[in-house]
């Protein structure tokens, strides 16, 4: 990460179909990312995840539109 880098928090809702693959592994390995699960709550049924992505902003974007392009929504934090 040779470039300024940035946190991005949000939250990650996972559809029922998707809660078996590795979407936060992947991130690490296929983007210059660090992903860190800060919170979540999963079941057979239904997955929400708070998550700190960080790396270089082109990084960071490129991740989370990956996670968007495999039909998990997101919703960023909403830091106090």
């Amino acid at each position: 990460m040779s470039e300024a880098s940035e946190t991005r928090k949000i939250f990650l809702q996972i559809p029922k179909d998707l809660i078996q693959e590795p979407i936060i592994h992947t991130l690490g390995r296929r983007f210059d990312v660090v992903p860190n699960i800060r919170a979540g709550s999963i079941t057979e049924t239904h997955a929400r995840i708070a998550l700190e992505v960080t790396g270089s902003k082109e990084e960071v974007s490129k991740a989370v539109e990956y996670i968007e392009s495999l039909g998990v929504a997101i919703e960023p934090v909403q830091d106090d």
